[in-house]
């Protein structure tokens, strides 16, 4: 035992020594600690990486750049009296003062906080170069309506318009706009609709405007379909969808579902709402909806023909750089068809080099009379 004690003590002799000699080399007798690892993050991430928000509306000439059909009677953009009364925007009064609603629509995961809206008339019809601010503020600058959307949700913005005292035909154009936005090409929507009312067998007439704003000659295509989407077919809609785990991801049915659970309650956790589950988000059948919309064009029912200027409508036409032309597009109802058959056609033109050039929607109402020419 005292030989131990002597052992004990000898070692600690010689540690308190070692311990000395290092303190008076200038060496610390603690390990040295491990170099901090920096994390190789970078302090932003890239664009395509993180999230972003996508503030846009229903956009013609998107939609159009991804083969689905449009219409110019826009669901996003419609005028209401100053009371909230909605107004059809091809029965308008000359001087009267109405308000423009624009609804934007956040498509993303991610708020879209502070997206400025705009609203210009055009007055000029077809793919005119006239941008008129409808409303203006007290110093005469345009006003800008400043939205925050949440994600997959929609604001409206809105503008005081006073119509032209001459009256006419009116486009309106809606814009919306985000420094950090996702996809800039839908952005833009135009109302381009008038209503044109006429008896079976007779012929509606209206004048439209067209106009050349490039300096190379326009070959412009016109078409004419009858599409007209329903509310479901372009309204935003998050699915969530709930996995059970154990089952490799699989989606069950409501059935599956309550049958897994009442079996394995009992020796998993005894209580069926706290089974351990999964949940994703998505947009519902985005890729199954657009493909249905890319054949959802309908064309002109047999009997009805369109022309413009005398001359069937799939002639097209040429304008020559800068040229203003005023066409006269006639509608040819069939004898046969039903009083208060509502048929709206959309004519749209295209040029095969810069493709979209503009629109409108024609919507035939038989058998009132109304705007008949």
């Amino acid at each position: 035992m005292l030989l131990q004690l002597l052992l004990f003590l000898l070692l600690l002799l010689l540690w308190l020594l070692w311990t000395l000699v290092r303190l008076l080399l200038g060496k610390d007798w603690r390990p040295p600690k491990p170099a901090p690892v920096r994390c190789p993050c970078p302090d932003e991430l890239p664009p395509h990486v993180r999230r972003r928000p996508d503030p846009c509306l229903y956009s013609q000439h998107y939609l159009m750049e991804q083969g689905i059909p449009v219409t110019w009677n826009n669901p996003d953009i419609w005028l209401t009296e100053l009371d909230g009364t909605p107004v059809e925007s091809d029965n308008l009064q000359a001087g009267h003062t109405y308000v423009v609603n624009g609804r934007i629509w956040d498509a993303s995961f991610d708020a879209a906080l502070g997206v400025q809206v705009r609203c210009y008339r055009r007055s000029r019809g077809i793919n005119a170069a006239d941008f008129t601010p409808v409303e203006l503020n007290a110093d005469g600058t345009e006003r800008v309506v400043i939205l925050n959307i949440p994600p997959y949700s929609s604001r409206t913005a809105q503008f005081k318009w006073t119509t032209p005292p001459q009256g006419g035909h009116i486009c309106l154009r809606v814009e919306c706009a985000h420094p950090d936005d996702l996809n800039t090409a839908n952005n833009v929507g135009q109302e381009n609709t008038t209503v044109l009312g006429v008896a079976a067998g007779e012929r509606a007439r209206v004048v439209v405007r067209m106009f050349n704003p490039s300096r190379r000659r326009a070959a412009v295509r016109l078409q004419a379909d009858i599409y007209e989407p329903r509310e479901q077919e372009w309204e935003f809609r998050r699915r969530t969808q709930t996995f059970l785990l154990g089952h490799g991801g699989r989606l069950l049915s409501r059935e599956e579902k309550a049958t897994h659970l009442a079996g394995l309650r009992r020796w998993i956790t005894g209580t069926a709402g706290r089974f351990p589950r999964l949940q994703r988000h998505q947009y519902q059948g985005r890729g199954a909806l657009e493909e249905a919309q890319r054949k959802a064009a309908t064309p002109l029912p047999p009997g009805w023909r369109v022309t413009v200027d005398g001359k069937d409508l799939r002639e097209g036409l040429t304008l020559e750089p800068m040229e203003e032309r005023d066409l006269e597009i006639v509608v040819a109802v069939p004898g046969n068809v039903a009083p208060r058959t509502r048929v709206p056609i959309n004519i749209n033109a295209t040029d095969p080099g810069r493709g979209l050039l503009g629109g409108m929607t024609l919507i035939i109402s038989v058998g009132t009379g109304r705007h008949a020419e």
